[in-house]
């Protein structure tokens, strides 16, 4: 969860990662169930995944960002490692880059975002498992000027 955006991955190959909005859910009447369509009820929908599947989400809530970790096959560009998307619009979301230097990771987590000698960067250290490592890995977001 982002806000009041559910973050959904799954395994499935052409799921991608699908931003829905929980005020949706909110607002329904429980003697009258609704079944919601994903080609007309997302929020926005992240299809920038080799073949749409991530074996897990990660959210790193001090910078609106969602991690993509597990996305196979393992040849892409990113070699399965951390796919960074940015949600800062999550009707257009985007990969602003990726963590493939160690290639596939299977889980990560966020940990406190802590702000850099330069008050413009944020740097939020991630842990990750891959398969053989435990990483640690710093995403560098630069704000835009006020």
């Amino acid at each position: 969860m982002l806000n009041n955006l559910a973050i959904i991955g799954s395994e499935a190959v052409g799921h991608n990662v699908q931003i829905f909005d929980m005020n949706k859910v909110a607002a329904i009447d429980p003697r009258k169930p609704v079944t919601f369509d994903t080609t007309k009820d997302l929020e926005g929908l992240f299809d920038d995944l080799p073949i749409g599947r991530a074996h897990n989400v990660v959210i790193d809530w001090d910078n609106e960002y969602a991690i993509a970790v597990g996305a196979q096959p393992r040849n892409q560009t990113c070699a399965a490692g951390l796919e960074y998307i940015n949600l800062d619009d999550p009707t257009n979301p985007y990969k602003p880059g990726c963590a493939s230097s160690d290639g596939y990771t299977h889980d990560a987590q966020c940990g406190e975002c802590a702000p850099s000698f330069q008050s413009s960067t944020l740097f939020d250290p991630i842990s990750a498992t891959a398969e053989n490592a435990l990483l640690i890995v710093s995403l560098q977001v630069t704000l835009a000027k006020q």
